[in-house]
């Protein structure tokens, strides 16, 4: 089995757990403890998928700056009420998803990612020009086109690496043209 794998699976407007997840622990021990409430398994399983999978091909929160993300998927998933977070198993399972979605390029795209938020941060929090500042901003923006084609092609080394573990299966064979 290829350690990449969707612990969410979405066919049309139906949403389920992947069967893969149900035989790993700690999500078997997750469901074990809350599987009465389906749709409360489901709901924080698909807080972890679209918290941490790292496609926007398959979670719409994505592209979303990481200070807003969480409150907004759990406001998407739970409402405005708010939903405790699980006591048992569900930092266990947080923790495997991190660990299982975190290829190289992947954190080095997270890194890239925050750089540039902060640099954008700076350039929007700038509300005087004087001389020491316009020598930053010049230097920055003369740098944009670099940091613009590495972070691109970051991403698109990331996008290749998830598409080739997405096509995996045990043994580390492509999936058949007919089953993608």
């Amino acid at each position: 089995m290829s350690r990449w794998f969707k612990i969410i699976e979405v066919s049309g407007s139906r949403v389920s757990v992947n069967p893969l997840v149900q035989n790993i622990h700690p999500f078997s021990s997750f469901i074990k403890e809350y599987g009465k409430d389906r749709q409360y398994v489901l709901s924080w399983f698909s807080y972890l998928h679209y918290r941490y999978y790292p496609s926007p091909d398959f979670n719409p929160f994505f592209y979303m700056e990481e200070h807003e993300k969480e409150s907004r998927i759990l406001k998407s998933l739970f409402g405005s009420d708010g939903v405790p977070e699980p006591a048992l198993y569900f930092r266990e399972c947080e923790m495997f998803v991190k660990d299982m979605y975190l290829l190289p390029s992947v954190k080095m795209y997270n890194s890239l990612r925050s750089a540039i938020n902060k640099v954008s941060e700076y350039m929007n929090s700038i509300s005087r020009v004087d001389e020491r500042n316009f020598k930053q901003i010049i230097s920055i923006l003369k740098e944009y086109d670099n940091i613009n084609e590495i972070y691109s092609k970051t991403f698109a080394t990331m996008m290749k690496e998830i598409e080739q573990e997405d096509n995996k299966t045990r043994g580390n064979l492509k999936v058949a043209y007919d089953q993608q």
